[in-house]
């Protein structure tokens, strides 16, 4: 609920203002009436004048002064009398009634008494001009405040929630992360004693185990540091460091072996040309963060039922370009826009949808750029290109 001090606020400074404008109203059309009634005596004033010094006419004024309720339905009585120690001018300016002095060469002789219903006069201010535009423009400021103070209390709630839901998944990185790396650490140990697996697994179950492990420790990383996941998506905190030294060879035999492995029925073609003489780059993304990004769109291929996967990964002049090609379902129209704005998943039951958008955030942290082309039932190219730090 919103904050009930600030609504009560706002409700009583629209009150206060709606009723001084109700009072500005009252007083419009009280001056109104009191500037027709005017009009209306100015015209017969020489003629109630004289009827009422000579008194010859009695009539004339019984015409006259009656027909002043014509003028305005707020009027309920008048009357016309010659100066007098009971007929006096008023010093006092009342709602309820008002004089009109009646004049002889310049002198005031007379006075018309008028006097009006409050009830109605209030009925009129109500349906005037004034007051229905200051009611609109008073409870439509009203209405913009009390949404303003809507708006803010649901982005204070959703922050907080949020803040919540950084701390659980904090600690349940935490969790995650220290129970990975205790059975991946006996692994290890166990594939270190000889004998324990076949040679040629060795490399493939140290590169694997890094894997594992790096990511426990990307875990940990994000669970001691939850304030640097505010602003940013986990998966792309780690890459604020840069100039991280990458070797795409390194990075091809890591994968090659990995899924090579995984999958021995697909037709895989690696292709790695590098230029320079050094075998490390200089890039805004560290190797474990590429070779994610990289395992994540492969299995994406893999999963497509792809029988042939080309994997490109090539040193340019001043950026690295990495293409993944396969021959697999591919994607319809319709989704293709989405992949990378929201965690959607096509053609696999188990999908969930993070890798490419994951894949895509890290890409753009590291200054680089990350591009899909793909037809239904001929297959998918994924293009990354990634600045190289000189």
């Amino acid at each position: 609920m919103l904050a009930k001090a600030k609504v009560l606020t706002y409700v009583l400074s629209a009150t206060a203002l709606l009723a001084l404008s109700l009072g500005g109203a009252l007083l419009y059309e009280r001056a109104v009436l009191e500037k027709s009634v005017k009009q209306y005596v100015s015209i017969w004033e020489e003629d109630i004048v004289q009827t009422l010094i000579l008194k010859k006419d009695k009539q004339l004024l019984e015409k006259i002064i009656p027909q002043l309720q014509l003028i305005s339905p707020n009027i309920t009585h008048s009357s016309v009398s010659l100066l007098s120690d009971q007929f006096k001018i008023s010093d006092q300016r009342r709602l309820d009634s008002f004089q009109i002095p009646l004049a002889l060469n310049y002198m005031t002789i007379g006075l018309v008494q008028v006097e009006v219903s409050k009830n109605l006069l209030l009925i009129s201010a109500l349906l005037s001009p004034l007051f229905l535009v200051s009611l609109s423009l008073i409870v439509g400021f009203l209405l913009v405040l009390i949404s303003k103070e809507q708006k803010s209390f649901y982005e204070k709630t959703a922050l907080q929630e949020k803040l919540n839901f950084q701390s659980q998944v904090s600690q349940m990185a935490r969790r995650v992360a220290h129970d990975i790396r205790s059975p991946v650490g006996a692994l290890r140990a166990i594939a270190s004693k000889p004998g324990a697996i076949g040679e040629e697994y060795i490399p493939f179950f140290n590169q694997i185990s890094e894997r594992v492990l790096g990511i426990a420790e990307e875990l940990l990383s994000y669970s001691r540091n939850p304030d640097l996941f505010l602003s940013k998506p986990a998966d792309v905190a780690n890459s604020d460091e840069s100039g991280h030294p990458v070797s795409l060879t390194e990075i091809e035999e890591t994968l090659s072996s990995e899924f090579k492995a995984k999958y021995p029925n697909i037709n895989w073609k690696f292709d790695v040309k590098v230029k320079s003489e050094e075998e490390f780059l200089s890039l805004d993304i560290s190797r474990r963060a590429l070779e994610a990004v990289l395992a994540n769109v492969i299995q994406n291929s893999c999963e497509a039922s792809a029988s042939n996967i080309h994997i490109q990964l090539h040193e340019r002049k001043s950026d690295v370009a990495l293409c993944i090609k396969d021959n697999g379902k591919g994607i319809p129209e319709e989704i293709k826009a989405q992949l990378f704005q929201k965690e959607i998943s096509f053609g696999k039951s188990n999908g969930n949808g993070i890798g490419l958008q994951s894949a895509k955030n890290k890409i753009e942290a590291a200054g680089g750029k990350i591009a899909l082309m793909s037809n239904l039932d001929q297959g998918t190219l994924v293009q990354i290109q990634i600045p190289i730090q000189r």
